[in-house]
């Protein structure tokens, strides 16, 4: 189900979140943004739209009152809390982050269905000898380009050295999305940026990720590397409905290899334990990464086997890492279950999803270089 979908729901009622029984446990500067209805003309606030992100069991004060809880903030005020989702071409927006040392730019602001932005570090020059890699995040069904923005990847970029790209496509239309990802590229080298096409990565949250996925079994020879949140259910092929026909076992014979980077949270549409459908597409990847197959397990939050499996707290919530690697000994895929998470990015999506992307190139000839 979409942000836009909850949000509705959330108008009908305001939860009153504040009076919640939990104990707090974890305070931070920002907290009470959490609960601020100024945007909304009182009707809801980020704790209601973040709750009807959370399957059964999910408890928004969980999140509210932890370490986790002050990240998300960090990462969602200026959508949620001050300007709106709407209102991602603010021009306070593109001062906050000239502020910070990128250069924010908005193409088809007329036209918001197929608008899009990027943002570039401000060390970089246009038409300049110097390439650098271009990572693409797109946002969730019925999300925006604001949500787009507050992935992580825009506020990590500078310190990296990567440029941004954040396109609408008609609300992240799966196949639209693979169909204009060369028309991008080809834009942008012609207005001079500095893009390295060895380099490129798709990411995204929800829909976004699943337009991930698509676009890591059908542009294989464009992207280095995926990374999807929130979207495993994407990989199988045993349930009907709007993902059936978008992976198929032809995509896998007829791919390379395509490193692959997955989060799903704990209280995320019911998607952990993975099922058995969800495993078994998994496979398919794992198979033409060169990775031996995993298989179901109740020894770990993914119920997922993996060549090796972690836990590793990270903002005080627990996290489970899934490795797979090929004969080479290659990390080609990563799954990571997060503890007490809903249907929503974990703030460190971008640091993690980088680290594993970023060791990836494709050259020319399609080949999938591993870069040292």
């Amino acid at each position: 189900m979409t942000r836009l979908i909850y949000l509705f729901i959330a108008t009908l009622g305001i939860l009153n979140l504040q009076s919640a029984t939990a104990q707090e446990t974890y305070d931070y500067p920002d907290k009470d943004l959490w609960y601020d209805t100024t945007i909304y003309g009182g009707h809801t606030c980020a704790a209601n739209i973040v709750t009807g992100n959370g399957s059964e069991g999910f408890d928004v004060e969980e999140i509210i009152n932890s370490e986790m809880g002050e990240q998300m903030m960090y990462k969602i005020k200026n959508e949620l809390v001050i300007y709106g989702g709407d209102n991602w071409d603010h021009p306070e927006m593109t001062q906050y982050w000239a502020d910070r040392g990128v250069i924010k730019d908005i193409y088809n602001v007329e036209d918001r269905t197929h608008a899009w932005i990027t943002y570039m570090p401000d060390y970089m020059e246009k038409s300049g000898n110097k390439k650098y890699p271009v990572v693409f995040s797109a946002h969730g069904g019925g999300g925006t380009l604001f949500e787009s923005e507050n992935h992580g990847f825009v506020h990590l970029c500078h310190e990296k050295g990567f440029i941004v790209v954040a396109p609408e496509n008609e609300n992240t239309q799966t196949i639209y999305s693979a169909e204009k990802l060369g028309d991008y590229l080809n834009e942008m080298e012609e207005m001079g940026y500095p893009i390295d096409r060895t380099r490129v990565y798709y990411t995204g949250m929800s829909m976004g990720g699943v337009a991930s996925m698509y676009i890591g079994l059908t542009k294989h020879d464009v992207v280095a590397a995926v990374a999807a949140h929130s979207s495993p259910r994407m990989l199988d092929r045993s349930t009907s409905g709007m993902f059936e026909a978008l992976l198929t076992e032809d995509m896998y014979n007829t791919g390379t290899q395509v490193p692959m980077w997955v989060a799903v949270g704990e209280y995320d549409s019911g998607q952990l334990p993975l099922a058995n459908g969800i495993i078994e597409g998994f496979n398919s990847w794992l198979k033409m990464n060169g990775c031996s197959p995993a298989s179901s397990t109740a020894d770990n939050m993914l119920g997922l086997t993996a060549d090796d499996v972690s836990v590793e707290k990270i903002y005080d919530k627990e996290y489970t890492f899934a490795k797979y690697y090929n004969k080479d000994g290659v990390m080609m895929n990563e799954f990571i279950g997060v503890e007490d998470h809903p249907h929503w990015v974990t703030p460190n999506f971008a640091e993690s999803a980088w680290e594993f992307m970023s060791k990836f190139s494709r050259a020319k000839n399609g080949e999938l270089i591993i870069n040292e």
